[in-house]
């Protein structure tokens, strides 16, 4: 029987942007008739919402070889995100205390895995264990946030075993983190994520879809190519005091030394010039910045530049130094001492550096491999589509079977030490030169949302074959006595936009516009209403359309237009 307990009131203190100290107390209540979504409960009262398998990920995992879901931590969710949207990767729980510590570590992270929770072909589940009576976890007296999530996680891990203990089999649930430190405090079955996908039985190797950890190069090595990023709280007092001004990134397309910023309240954007003012910043980046004396202001300059590594940037190891590597940074240093000549004081305007990073929008990038330099290295360079990101270093293992393909790679981190950003590779996307991976690469870049329909929003679709009732007649004008002609060319399946003409009794002649009146089928708020709303608009290719709304719903109705003269 369900029942819910008594709300419990959760109190926090926080500082707010005036440093005054706020007490805030929140109520939760407590349920017990929380579905799991798995098919091998037997608890649970019967639910639309059974996403998870009964034998989940049977034999997949050499090291792990017993029936389970898997429940990554914040920091998988947040760093393997790619990894988890792969679907080979199936049977994956993400428990609310999760969720909600990865919306607090990335936006860009928190809403991939919103998208990812709602593709229903997906077998993933979302529970929440914080509003659960069994799973909830108060946190102790000073407990850190991070070790009552942690400890969150493993409480809500056991329960699931527990609940589902009388299926048969009996799935177990194996915990992922990204790195081996929290392994230690987990008293429950729990795996690095390197070590579980390094035994995975898939029909591709996906260690290289990992986001590798910290490489800790700043703390390997001294020679450093960029100055440190100022930390943030030194950021925001001088954001406060005018010493920095905050703005959005944006690099060039013609000069990869060069970039402007534009800031709120400013007339024009900032100029930033050479590599070490650019400070690895990232195109969309938002960035702290410090704008020079005017007398060393600049103005943008006619130079075109595109980026070429030398060896050592390349592999990323420090090489002996030769003479290839010597003309390119002699090349380098030439074009920056060129673009600062002295210019016209009309010509000028406000030009800085960039100080620190306030927030990375790093996605991922289509783009290629370059071959690589040495036969036995596996470090390639991976020059983006976009010439407005930087070349980035990936490692793989799979470097000769990618070459002249269509790729997909993420940017994990930009050290000091690093004149590349250091990145891994995500997908394969086919040949360079194909149409069909020439075309994924054109709507990735450009965010256009191209996945198929969802079945949700299949399930707002009118029955076939659709009937028009004398009901709908009723309520609208019928102009089907006229001769109404559509301006849809010969071959087009979607006859949704169409004209008339007739000269009145008066005289006057009156034209009529009919378009297709979807409204009729999209209902305020439902699947499809939220769907059209996320592709905003339908993308026309070539070869292909890809719809806002599914092709059904055009043309049932007509709204018109009566013009008169």
């Amino acid at each position: 029987m369900a029942c819910r307990d008594p709300a419990r009131q959760l109190i926090s203190i926080r500082r707010t942007n005036d440093g005054n100290v706020q007490r805030v107390v929140r109520e939760r209540y407590l349920r017990n008739d929380i579905a799991c979504g798995s098919a091998a409960c037997r608890v649970c009262p019967p639910s639309a919402n059974v996403r998870l398998q009964a034998k989940p990920n049977e034999g997949l995992c050499g090291k792990f070889p017993a029936n389970h879901y898997i429940a990554p931590n914040a920091e998988v969710v947040v760093n393997q995100i790619a990894l988890l949207e792969h679907p080979e990767i199936k049977n994956i729980l993400i428990f609310s205390t999760v969720a909600d510590e990865v919306e607090q570590l990335s936006l860009p992270a928190f809403e991939r895995l919103k998208t990812l929770c709602a593709n229903t072909t997906k077998s993933i589940s979302c529970f929440a264990n914080e509003f659960h009576r069994d799973t909830f976890v108060e946190r102790n007296p000073k407990e850190s946030k991070e070790s009552r999530n942690l400890r969150s996680l493993v409480v809500a891990s056991k329960w699931y075993v527990e609940h589902l203990k009388h299926a048969q089999p009996s799935p177990a649930v194996l915990i992922l983190t990204n790195t081996d430190k929290d392994l230690a405090l987990i008293d429950a079955p729990a795996m690095t994520v390197f070590d579980y996908v390094g035994a995975l039985k898939t029909s591709e190797p996906l260690l290289d879809v990992l986001a590798k950890p910290s490489t800790l190069e700043d703390l390997k090595t001294s020679t450093f190519h960029y100055p440190p990023h100022l930390k943030p709280s030194v950021i925001q007092a001088g954001l406060k005091s005018a010493k920095y001004f905050q703005g959005k990134f944006h690099a060039s397309r013609e000069n990869y030394l060069e970039a402007t910023v534009s800031v709120e309240g400013l007339d024009k954007s900032v100029l930033i010039q050479g590599h070490v003012s650019l400070n690895r910043a990232v195109n969309e980046d938002i960035v702290a910045i410090e704008i020079f004396p005017e007398d060393k202001w600049s103005a943008p300059s006619n130079l075109v530049l595109e980026e070429e590594p030398d060896v050592d940037a390349a592999s990323g190891e420090a090489s002996e130094e030769n003479e290839e590597n010597e003309k390119s940074r002699q090349l380098k240093d030439d074009m920056e001492k060129k673009m600062q000549q002295k210019v016209a004081k009309k010509d000028k305007q406000p030009t800085g550096k960039v100080v620190g990073i306030i927030k990375r929008n790093w996605r991922t990038y289509c783009g290629v491999l370059r071959p690589k330099t040495s036969k036995t290295s596996t470090r390639y360079v991976f020059v983006p589509a976009d010439r407005k990101i930087p070349l980035v270093r990936v490692e793989t293992q799979q470097g000769d079977l990618l070459q002249g393909k269509r790729i997909v790679v993420a940017i994990d981190e930009w050290p000091r030490s690093s004149k590349l950003p250091i990145g891994h590779y995500v997908k394969r996307l086919g040949e360079v030169g194909d149409k069909n991976a020439e075309n994924e690469v054109l709507l990735l870049e450009h965010d256009v949302q191209h996945d198929k329909f969802s079945d949700a929003v299949l399930a707002c679709l009118p029955t076939m074959p659709w009937i028009l009732t004398d009901e709908e007649v009723k309520k609208r004008t019928d102009f089907r006595h006229l001769a109404i002609c559509s301006v849809d060319p010969p071959g087009c399946t979607d006859i949704d936009d169409a004209l008339h003409y007739r000269v009145l009794p008066n005289g006057n002649i009156e034209v009529g516009v009919h378009i297709a009146d979807v409204t009729h089928f999209v209902r305020p708020g439902n699947a499809m209403d939220q769907e059209a709303a996320s592709r905003g608009t339908t993308v026309y290719l070539v070869d292909q359309v890809l719809l806002c709304l599914f092709r059904s719903v055009h043309g049932r109705w007509i709204v018109r237009f009566l013009l008169t003269d």
